[in-house]
């Protein structure tokens, strides 16, 4: 299926042009060295296989909604910028050109 401009931005904007940006925020870097400690806690448990698999899913799933949520309230921040930018005149909306 072929992407939008649209999603191609998004992709990009969420997946790599954040990057670099997002690694020197201090939040960020807390809460990756909270993320460490308790990987450190969670292996000290030392879980069945079966168990760790269970947990490994649960947290892909989690990981992947927070993703999607990213990427989705990214898309409605670029849509909420445009629809400011046509009401204060900023840019011309190229459909109501065309009718018109």
């Amino acid at each position: 299926m072929k992407k939008s401009i649209f999603e191609v931005i998004t992709d990009y904007a969420v997946n790599e042009g954040l990057s670099s940006v997002i690694k020197q925020d201090d939040e960020y870097r807390k809460i990756q060295n909270k993320i460490s400690d308790t990987t450190s806690e969670f292996d000290a448990l030392c879980l069945p296989k079966e168990q760790r698999l269970v947990v490994d899913r649960l947290l892909t799933s989690y990981n992947e909604s927070g993703a999607h949520y990213g990427k989705m309230t990214y898309q409605q921040g670029f849509r909420d910028c445009v629809s400011l930018l046509l009401e204060i005149g900023m840019i011309r909306d190229a459909k109501e050109e065309k009718v018109a």
